[in-house]
């Protein structure tokens, strides 16, 4: 459907207008959109609305409504509208008779022609041929049907096959058959594609030639330095040694030579860009932005690829390491140079073997592209995060050194989001990377090792000796049993004493009175201590 639609557009726009019939209407416009009113003076069996204006490089889109009220545009009626810069050809089959209104919408269009005809059925261009004929030098060959025996002929050179709106070239009165030659000296360097126009008082057909023509303007300026591309990936790319005082120009061409993208770069030396949209093979040339230049074509070719592999030693994204290596294999006289984000670190490198990166704390891309003889390339990307700082590890209460009668203990604290934590090589529940945690005790010296772990490898330690005395229970025991034995035999003297006097204790425990008073107020004492330790609340009188 699509080439049946483009071969009617371009019928269309080789429309036959009989000199009778013409009804011609100038508009000048300047504005941004324009209404314009024709009258049909007789119905037509096959009308035609071509509009043209001066300022053929200018994009314009047209807006035809019949007497009746019916509208043709690309919106409404797209398989009967043709726009392109410089014109709009709308088809309406049997015309109404009344008046048409036309809306011209564009940007200082200049001066617009409004014509009204008929698509006839005669001017027939069988034959039209370009060969080159030295250089910078076009022979054309033609031939013209049903047609009268002179016509006026045009040529005009396009950087594309269709939409006829290349520059004319050569123009003369010609035979309807023949051969002529032309220069192209007055076109800067290109790829040029010739289409030709045959008319007959104001009645025209044209059609373009199957052959293109690379052409390169000896009065152009030099062609930019060090012109290298072809294939980068699954897209292709082009490169050039560049001055900071100068702009570039990317062109694309594709197979056929018809120019599919121009792209200005500004002062960089490098462009890339993806198949996608564009033929699997195409050619690129850059040029200065401000001059005309002479240039070379490069060609990228989606089956060809430069062959080589590179290897990272990681899969990981994040590493404690300080550096990384990469195992780069290719073929002989490959080339390779690699990068540490925009910093050059290896040029032209030919060895194969293991190559070592040093890193820097933080975000790291590292890339090796290689490079084939013919200039296609192939690169090898890397990114990898750097981190060599241990995660935290918060401990609410060090309890390192510390003498405990009970056989548990707790553990509490924080670590580092996404770390891992481990006591004693067992793994600690987090709760929000916080924990808490119950530690059994073993009699005597506990060792305690806390480790909390990041997701490269880097750690945080927390050591403590925890001892747990279980004797402590049997000697509080012991202490009950002798501090019940001494209160009794302070009871016992207390009786004695509150019925006996300092001398006759003495004489019954044969000891001096000064023994017998020291010995009374020591036990006072160690009685009083051990009382008041279990009952420290306790008030002696």
């Amino acid at each position: 459907m699509k080439r049946v639609r483009k071969a009617m557009w371009k019928l269309w726009t080789g429309v036959l207008l009989f000199i009778g019939m013409i009804v011609w209407l100038p508009i000048q416009v300047w504005a941004a959109q324009t209404e314009v009113e024709i009258d049909m003076p007789e119905g037509y069996s096959k009308a035609v609305f071509y509009v043209t204006w001066e300022n053929y490089e200018q994009p314009g889109t047209i807006v035809l409504t019949s007497p009746s009220g019916k509208v043709y545009s690309k919106k409404k009626t797209p398989d009967q509208v043709y726009e392109a810069n410089g014109e709009a050809i709308i088809h309406v089959g049997k015309g109404e008779e009344g008046t048409w209104k036309a809306a011209v919408t564009g940007e200082n269009l200049g001066v617009v022609d409004v014509t009204i005809g008929e698509v006839p059925d005669s001017l027939a261009i069988s034959k039209f041929e370009i060969s080159e004929k030295g250089t910078g030098s076009v022979k054309v060959n033609y031939k013209i049907t049903d047609c009268p025996d002179e016509l006026y002929v045009e040529v005009f050179a396009d950087t594309d096959s269709e939409g006829f709106d290349g520059t004319c070239v050569y123009s003369d009165n010609m035979e309807k058959s023949g051969s002529f030659t032309f220069d192209l000296d007055q076109l800067p360097s290109g790829e040029y594609h010739f289409y030709i126009r045959v008319s007959v008082d104001g009645v025209y057909q044209r059609a373009y030639s199957d052959v293109f023509i690379s052409y390169q303007n000896p009065e152009d300026a030099e062609k930019v330095s060090g012109v290298k591309g072809g294939t980068y990936n699954d897209g292709y790319y082009i490169s050039w040694k560049a001055s900071n005082e100068e702009a570039y120009t990317v062109r694309v061409y594709d197979e056929a030579h018809n120019l599919i993208r121009e792209e200005g770069q500004g002062t960089t030396d490098f462009y890339y860009d993806d198949f996608t949209g564009d033929a699997s093979k195409v050619y690129l040339a850059v040029i200065r932005t401000d001059e005309n230049c002479r240039y070379e074509l490069v060609s990228a070719d989606t089956a060809v690829k430069a062959d080589a592999d590179v290897v990272f030693d990681t899969d990981a994204d994040r590493t404690k390491s300080s550096f990384i290596q990469a195992t780069v294999t290719m073929q002989d006289k490959n080339t390779f140079d690699a990068y540490l984000g925009d910093e050059r670190i290896l040029t032209d490198e030919k060895e194969n073997g293991m190559y070592r990166v040093n890193l820097k704390d933080g975000d790291n891309t590292v890339t090796f592209v290689i490079t084939d003889p013919a200039g296609n390339a192939v690169e090898y990307s890397k990114e990898i995060y750097v981190d060599t700082v241990p995660p935290q590890l918060s401990i609410s209460e060090d309890v390192d050194g510390k003498v405990v009668t009970e056989n548990t203990i707790y553990l509490n604290g924080y670590t580092e989001a996404g770390a891992s934590l481990t006591l004693n090589g067992e793994p600690v529940e987090l709760t929000q990377s916080y924990f808490h945690k119950k530690v059994s005790l073993a009699n005597g010296e506990n060792t305690l090792e806390l480790i909390a772990e990041d997701a490269v490898g880097n750690q945080s330690v927390y050591r403590a000796v925890v001892t747990f005395e279980a004797a402590k229970t049997v000697k509080r025991v012991f202490e009950y049993v002798i501090l019940g034995g001494l209160v009794l035999v302070l009871l016992i003297l207390y009786i004695i004493v509150e019925e006996m006097s300092i001398r006759e204790i003495s004489q019954i425990l044969q000891m001096n009175e000064n023994t017998v008073k020291t010995r009374l107020s020591r036990g006072r004492g160690v009685y009083k201590k051990l009382y008041l330790k279990e009952h420290p609340e306790f008030q002696f009188e």
